[in-house]
């Protein structure tokens, strides 16, 4: 790491957090302060949801709005198609 990029808040924040993670640190203050990174992919492991990687709406779902009416409205009806897929996958009510 670049030394003079990391003078920030950000900066001391990322060497905190890398300086918490030792086993000595961690016991002085009793807990940790750094927990692994939850992920969509993660959430949908735990609810048994990986097949709603596989559907072909997904790209459409998840690409960017660009402005504009016909956008808008192809969004919202990708958007609600997902919703119910990804519902009908966990088993809760659509």
């Amino acid at each position: 790491m670049n030394p003079d990029k990391m003078r920030s808040e950000y900066g001391k924040l990322v060497y905190l957090l890398m300086d918490s993670s030792d086993d000595h640190v961690q016991n002085l203050l009793e807990f940790k302060c750094v927990r692994p990174l939850r992920t969509v992919y993660t959430l949908l492991e735990e609810c048994n949801g990986l097949a709603v990687l596989q559907d072909p709406l997904v790209e459409a779902a998840t690409a960017e709005i660009v402005a504009g009416e016909q956008f808008k409205w192809l969004s919202h009806c990708v958007f609600q198609c997902c919703t119910g897929v990804l519902l009908s996958i966990l088993g809760s009510p659509v």
